[in-house]
Order: structure tokens, then sequence, then C-alpha cells
């Protein structure tokens, strides 16, 4: 490898989140991070979370460190279910590859989102009897900055659901058995109906 070539740089937060909530979704149960550096660090240099020849923390520690709060907020709760499946929509070309998803889950009968302009990854869960959802704004941050309106709609019977989504907790009611969330690209929310 030519480590003189210029290498991807996290822009944003979101970018961050993007790179955790894209192996989350998939029932990844742990994150690693290397330290984005390259072997020309100067006093100056401050493309990386660390600066090696300073020591100082950069922005794109800040960046990260904000990312890690939601991370972990999400996390805490999807450690106790299992993930069983992946629904897909949307037209990423990264989507091609996906083989095996499902249009619709136990209690989840149906998303809808604006596939026409925002890709979206859905993460089934279950931890006994009841399921988990982890909603991803699969929209690349670097490129798009709106937010993808994703609609989900549960079985009847069900009349609630427990949200996860920027780094805040929430009890929900659904209208008609469905809850609409605004979920900015990279970003992610996990929901269990009840």
């Amino acid at each position: 490898a030519n480590l003189d070539q210029s290498h991807d740089i996290p822009s944003s937060e979101n970018y961050f989140l993007f790179q955790a909530n894209a192996g989350l979704v998939f029932g990844a149960r742990d994150i690693q991070y290397f330290v984005y550096s390259d072997h020309n660090d100067t006093a100056s240099d401050a493309h990386a979370l660390v600066n090696f020849k300073t020591l100082e923390t950069t922005q794109y520690y800040e960046y990260a460190k904000k990312a890690n709060k939601e991370i972990n907020n999400i996390g805490k709760v999807i450690s106790g279910f299992d993930w069983k499946a992946i629904i897909k929509s949307g037209y990423a070309d990264q989507f091609y590859y996906l083989n095996n998803t499902v249009s619709s889950f136990n209690s989840l009968t149906y998303v809808s989102a604006n596939s026409s302009s925002h890709d979206t990854l859905v993460g089934c869960f279950t931890n006994g009897d009841n399921d988990g959802f982890m909603i991803m704004n699969y929209d690349d941050p670097r490129t798009k900055s709106t937010s993808n309106q994703v609609t989900l709609t549960f079985k009847s019977g069900l009349t609630k659901a427990l949200v996860y989504k920027d780094n805040m907790v929430s009890v929900e009611d659904l209208n008609s058995n469905k809850l609409s969330l605004d979920i900015m690209p990279g970003n992610a929310a996990f929901v269990i109906p009840f």
C-alpha cells in the first residue's frame, strides 16, 4: 500500500455513525476503531483522531467521541437481542449484494421509506418474545444531508414503542399501528414495539 496516497477522512460525527451503524444493523457485537492517521503527522496535521507528534486530540476525535455516545446508547440495548434478518429499502449499490433479505419480520409488517431518494436498512432482532428493530439511514453523510422519514407498520395489538434515538430514550404511541421516525444520514434508531 502506498501510504502517501490520500485516505478517507471522516468529515463529521455522522460519518463515524455511518461506519459503526452499518455493522450494528447486521448484528455486530463489537466496534473497534483504529486511529485515523498516517506516517506523515506533523505538528500542524489535523487529519487524525490524535496527532502523534503533539499528542493532542483533533476535531475528528470530537466527532468520534460524540458518535460513540450514540453508539453506546443503542449498543447497550442491542446486546440483549439476537440478530435475525435484514430489511432493505432503496437502491444503494451495496444492496445488490444482499441475499436473503426479508420484507417483514414477526411484529413488523411493513417498512415505508422514501426509497427513491434515500436508502434504509432495518436490522431485525429478537429477545425471547420481544422484537427489536434497528433502523438505519444508509445514505452516505458525505453526499447527503437530509433526513429520511421511515414509517414502520406493526401488527395489530401493539400500541407503543420504546425508541432509542439521538442519545435519548422515549416511549412513543403507535398511530394506527404505525411509527414514523426522521433519521439523518448515517444515523440509526432502535425500536422495541409493545
